[in-house]
This record gives structure tokens, sequence and C-alpha cells, in this order.
């Protein structure tokens, strides 16, 4: 029988912590974001905020000996939503009839006059983005490890797995075995109702 690792928990009103082996991992859970929180996202991208964006929300998982830190964050899931022209393979996603609406959207800007056609032009040219919020973000490292010169660095050392290696594949079989589950947590970035085209939301679950 499996034998519960030795673990400590830790809660607060809006996040969750466990510390287990060598890692602190903590999900945070709050509030959909403000009016100035918003702003100063929408600053920051440069695109339309999806409709509930949970802009404090996380998930960091560090490892203490080494300095490691992993973590999700709405920020960044944003930020990789492709901005500008939408093309093949870039991730981007664009609903089947986006481009009559564009089409009908000028046609009818074009009965009321060139000026005003250019300006409407420069303004589709100049706010292109997935508004579907289609992110490749695969979370991303925040902070550096310690240096072999810091007293308190271990010998560990990061790189990308290697796919050749059979030591760096998945452990299917650890991850099918019925073992207790100690920490769970679901963390909601941010969702959106694409205008009536369906629903686009996106959360870490760990």
């Amino acid at each position: 029988m499996f034998a519960v690792p030795p673990h400590k928990l830790q809660e607060s009103p809006n996040s969750r912590s466990i510390e287990i082996y060598d890692w602190f991992i903590t999900a945070s859970t709050n509030p959909i974001s403000n009016a100035p929180e918003c702003d100063a996202l929408h600053a920051d991208l440069g695109i339309p905020l999806p409709e509930m964006t949970f802009g404090n929300n996380y998930l960091t998982l560090e490892h203490r000996p080494s300095g490691f830190s992993y973590s999700f964050t709405t920020p960044g899931a944003l930020n990789d939503v492709k901005k500008g022209e939408l093309g093949e393979g870039d991730g981007g996603v664009k609903v089947g009839y986006a481009d009559k609406w564009l089409q009908s959207r000028q046609a009818l800007f074009s009965c009321l006059g060139t000026n005003l056609l250019s300006r409407t032009a420069l303004i589709f040219a100049t706010k292109l983005y997935d508004w579907t919020y289609t992110t490749i973000y695969p979370g991303h490292q925040t902070n550096d490890q310690k240096t072999d010169n810091d007293s308190s660095s271990s010998t560990i050392s990061w790189k990308p797995a290697d796919p050749e290696d059979p030591s760096n594949t998945i452990p299917m079989a650890e991850l099918t075995r019925p073992d207790p589950i100690l920490f769970y947590a679901e963390i909601p970035l941010f969702e959106d109702e694409l205008h009536d085209n369906g629903s686009s939301s996106l959360l870490v679950r760990i």
C-alpha cells in the first residue's frame, strides 16, 4: 500500500498551498479584476479583455533547493493571444462568418463617405486580435535558478526533457495509481461569452 508522504497544507480565504518534499505549490483564486486593474492590464496587453478576467489568480510551483519557480498567470495567458492579422498555424481562431461581418461593416460605412471609411479601416487594422482568446500559453518561469556561487545552491540542473530518453517520459503507471489526493485546486484565469458565439474559458487544475 502506498504510504502518504509527509506534507503540510496551508489555507487562507484566497489561496491554498502544499509543501511536499522540496516543492511548495500555491494556488490563488480571487474575485474578478476591478475596473482600475482591468484598465492597467488592457494598457499592457493592447487588446480588449475577456468579460470575466481574473487578473490576480495564479498557480506557482516552487522548488526551494534550486530556486526554480514556474507559474501560470492571467496576464501571461492573455499575452499569448494572437494579435494582428490571423494566419495559418499561428494559434489564432476565427469564427466562420468573421470576414462577412467585416465586409458588411465596411459596406455600411462606404455609404457614409470615403473619409469615414478610411478611418473605419484604420480602426479595424489597429484592433485585430483573436477575439476567441485562444492562447498557446504553457506557463512561464518566474525567477532564475540559484547559481553555483550561491552558498545555498543545490546541484540540481534544470533542462528541457529529451524525447529520446526513456527516463524523461511521463510516468503513466504512477499517474494511474489510485493514490490519495493530497491537494487539488482549480484556478480560473478568464472567461468570455464571445458575443453569443459560444464561450471561451481558461483555467488551470492541479
